[in-house]
Order: C-alpha cells, then sequence, then structure tokens
C-alpha cells in the first residue's frame, strides 16, 4: 500500500521490512527502487540467488541495506570487530561458535506456522532459519569473513517437521586471505522459556588463547 501511494512515500526516508520470509526479496527491491533505506528483518531472502541479487541492488543504490542481525549492532560486538581489524587478537584461524536457547515451546509447535513451516522456496523451516542465523552472523561480522563453504546438518521435530537443532562446519576466507574455519552447533532444547516469566538469559563471551 504504501508503494501504491506517492504522497505518504515521499514522507519516509527509509522502511523496516519485516514480512513473511518469501516476500523480503521482492519488497526489498521494491523500495530500493523508490529510494528508500531497508531495514530487513532476518533471514535476507530464502534463496541464496535471491539474496545475491538484492545484495547487488542495495549495493548499487547507495542507500543503507541492513540485516536484523541485532547482536552485530551492540556496542560489545563492534568492540570486538575493532580488536580483530586492529590485529590484537591476531589473525582468526577457528571459531567455535554455541547457540542454545530455551525456545522448544516455539519450534516444537506445528501451529507457529511462521517458525516451522517454509515459505515461498525455503528448504524447511525452524531454529537454523529463527536462531542459529544470528549466532552464525555474529563471527562474520566481527571476523570480517566471508564465506566458500558450508557443511551442515539438522535433526527435526517429529511434532512439527521443523529443526530444532543444527550443526555446521564453514569453510571460511578474511579479508586479508587469511583461510578460517567456523565449527557451529546448536538447538533449541535448552531447559527453560526465553519469553516466560522467569526468562532464561543469555551468555556471549569472547575468549582469547
Amino acid at each position: 500500500e504504501l508503494l501504491e501511494d506517492d504522497e505518504a512515500l515521499a514522507n519516509v526516508d527509509g522502511v523496516i521490512i519485516c514480512t513473511a520470509h518469501a516476500a523480503h526479496a521482492a519488497m526489498g527491491s521494491k523500495f530500493l527502487a523508490a529510494g528508500k533505506h531497508v531495514l530487513m528483518e532476518k533471514p535476507m531472502t530464502v534463496d541464496v540467488a535471491e539474496a545475491r541479487e538484492l545484495a547487488r541492488k542495495a549495493s548499487e543504490s547507495g542507500l543503507a541495506f541492513m540485516v536484523n542481525n541485532t547482536a552485530n549492532y551492540r556496542a560489545q560486538c563492534l568492540e570486538a570487530r575493532r580488536l580483530v581489524e586492529a590485529g590484537e587478537l591476531g589473525d582468526v584461524h577457528h571459531v567455535l561458535c554455541v547457540m542454545y536457547s530455551p525456545l522448544k515451546f516455539l519450534f516444537d509447535d506445528p501451529a507457529n506456522d511462521g517458525w516451522v513451516k517454509p515459505s515461498g522456496t525455503m528448504v524447511g523451516n525452524g531454529f537454523g532459519w529463527g536462531q542459529s542465523s544470528h549466532a552464525i552472523a555474529w563471527p562474520l561480522f566481527v571476523g570480517g569473513l566471508d564465506v566458500k563453504e558450508v557443511t551442515a546438518i539438522t535433526h527435526h521435530s517429529e511434532t512439527s517437521g521443523a529443526d530444532i537443532t543444527d550443526a555446521a562446519l564453514i569453510r571460511c576466507c578474511s579479508a586479508s586471505g587469511q583461510e578460517c574455519s567456523i565449527t557451529f552447533s546448536g538447538g533449541c532444547s535448552w531447559p527453560g522459556n526465553e519469553h516466560g516469566d522467569e526468562a532464561t538469559g543469555k551468555h556471549l563471551c569472547l575468549i582469547h588463547i
């Protein structure tokens, strides 16, 4: 509706796109073409080719285009990136990344369509799309890493069909050409309820050995 309302569109500098996953690529392209900055909810798109095309359009537009991997914009994350860029931690050779969240109530329930059922050209849905994307985006941003190859395996809920545990080995390359690997393990089987009355918190640490 906003794209069809020229008057309203003229009064908008940017948009937040948090529609169904399958609509992200088309909506993002349209608003970039209209000259608007975009904050895109993750996942950026549901298809690798779509993501690359949208990234190209965003780069050529000169506009701000950000994916809502929220942890990447926190002060601690920016400080970690600064340490890596300054060489204070040396070259990044390997990253061990672990994320377990008390979210089984969300991904094990078939009624939560947006979290457990694929849309558009998505291959599956679940913890990988909803949570692992945050955890993996963090070391990629902090280390300035470019992904070259991914080997992954998931375990799916017998109730909802969504993936509830994920494991991956990711081969990357740094801006300086240094090869690096990321070992990732994650799942939603951690006891508790992240959004319950007594929420279970998260802890993030950067360890230099």
